[in-house]
């Protein structure tokens, strides 16, 4: 179908979003004045581009315009208070310092602590260590000298690539003999199964027999 130019309202054939641009006079029916939201929108577009943008920032001043030069005795305030600024904040940022120096020296000793409990509980060397009684007790060797002259005869042996327990944790087999412990109790002390508190038992006790067996008569 052809239409001519008495179909189409003025407009250019660039307008392509012109609500008009199509043909919409003498199509067989009437059409009353474009209130639609594509007009409105078509020329508030059309408003936008035809503003002049506005200068914000002048680059020539005008004739009239007055400029103010500081004096000196203002430059010597700013320069004051300048000094004064740096020197509070330097001020601020030592006792920051300090404050971070005493926070670490507190932590630190929160950890220290804690590190001994855990050692206690864990019944290291640390935890035996100043308490001969206490290794009496669990042992039955009456100095603690006693106890590391057995550990340094034995301990090549009780070295192994894969342990849960150091080597003096593993002479602490000796609980069993003295207090006749279950070995759940030990499993549960030393954080193991107790088929390897019995399994470190047995080889505890045969390196025992090997290194001292002359001395058992």
């Amino acid at each position: 179908m052809r239409i001519c130019s008495s179909h189409f309202k003025s407009a250019y054939y660039t307008s392509n979003k012109h609500p008009d641009w199509c043909p919409s006079i003498n199509m067989g029916y009437n059409t009353s004045a474009a209130t639609t939201p594509d007009i409105k929108q078509y020329h508030r577009a059309t408003k936008r581009m035809a503003l002049t943008p506005t200068i914000l920032f002048p680059n020539d001043l005008e004739d009239d315009t007055v400029v103010t030069v500081p004096n000196s005795s203002d430059v010597e305030n700013v320069d004051r208070s300048m000094e004064t600024g740096t020197s509070t904040s330097r001020t601020m940022t030592i006792a920051n310092i300090q404050t971070l120096e005493q926070e670490v020296v507190r932590e630190d000793f929160v950890i220290n602590k804690l590190t001994s409990e855990v050692n206690y509980l864990n019944l290291s060397e640390e935890t035996f260590n100043g308490r001969p009684q206490m290794l009496a007790f669990y042992t039955g060797l009456e100095s603690t000298d006693l106890f590391l002259l057995i550990l340094e005869e034995i301990k090549p042996a009780l070295t192994s690539s894969n342990q849960r327990l150091t080597e003096f944790q593993k002479l602490l087999c000796l609980m069993k003999l003295r207090l006749n412990m279950p070995f759940v109790d030990l499993g549960y002390r030393f954080n193991i199964s107790c088929d390897t508190a019995s399994i470190i038992f047995r080889k505890v006790i045969f390196i025992l027999e090997h290194a001292f067996k002359k001395l058992i008569y």
